[in-house]
């Protein structure tokens, strides 16, 4: 059972290093790498697809006891229009969908972001905070939902 998991996991990174260097992609969008705090808790990373999509995905991490790897994955649509609060600050919403596994109990599922986003207008800083409904598929069904907030510092 460790060792599916662990080839899960091997897989999933593979993955996510795989879309992130895409040279075809690098102009539509702004990577990101920063911080993500709640449920997960972790690094959070930020890489560009098109104008209206990009991948976000989150690794952390826990050495008590039992060193634990979790991972997730997420296709983000920013198709709606920015939420105007004032002419100086706006919000975007955002929409997904994606996948994460979690290496202790080897868990996985599916996940359905949904949040807002704000990008700073003279510095290269994006905060986020989301919420995430999600269904475990693997070993059994479960579900929960958990709430989000991510900066990061785009280039």
């Amino acid at each position: 059972m460790k060792n599916k998991i662990k080839i899960s996991l091997l897989c999933l990174l593979v993955a996510l290093f795989w879309i992130a260097p895409n040279p075809a992609n690098a102009n539509n969008g702004m990577s990101g790498i920063g911080i993500i705090i709640g449920n997960p808790t972790g690094i959070s990373l930020k890489f560009p697809n098109d104008e209206k999509t990009h991948f976000n995905a989150v690794i952390s991490w826990s050495l008590k006891n039992d060193p634990d790897i979790y991972l997730h994955v997420d296709y983000i649509f920013k198709t709606f229009a920015p939420i105007a609060f004032t002419q100086q600050f706006s919000m975007t919403p955002i929409i997904g969908i994606g996948g994460r596994l979690e290496s202790t109990h080897g868990n996985s599922g599916i996940r359905l972001p949904f949040g807002l986003t704000h990008k700073l207008q003279k510095n290269p800083i994006e905060f986020l905070i989301e919420i995430i409904p999600a269904l475990d598929v693997f070993p059994a069904s479960d579900f929960n939902v958990g709430v989000a907030f991510a900066v990061r510092y785009l280039f």
